[in-house]
């Protein structure tokens, strides 16, 4: 029972309005988790750059 499909999938959505600095530092702390099937969805109302504003990462493919 290893395999990530043998666990639930976990969501973690963070909101965020322009603060790049601190979803860096949720990331890095959402990598030192040590659970097979999470997936991250950040949301950032305010993003300097590209029109998409929403970045979804899954973490242990």
């Amino acid at each position: 029972m290893n395999s990530a499909a043998a666990y639930p999938k976990v969501s973690i959505i963070s909101i965020n309005y322009n603060r790049a600095s601190v979803t860096n530092k949720l990331l890095k702390s959402l990598k030192q988790i040590n659970f097979p099937n999470i997936e991250v969805i950040v949301v950032d109302d305010a993003v300097q750059g590209p029109p998409s504003s929403c970045r979804c990462i899954l973490l242990n493919s």
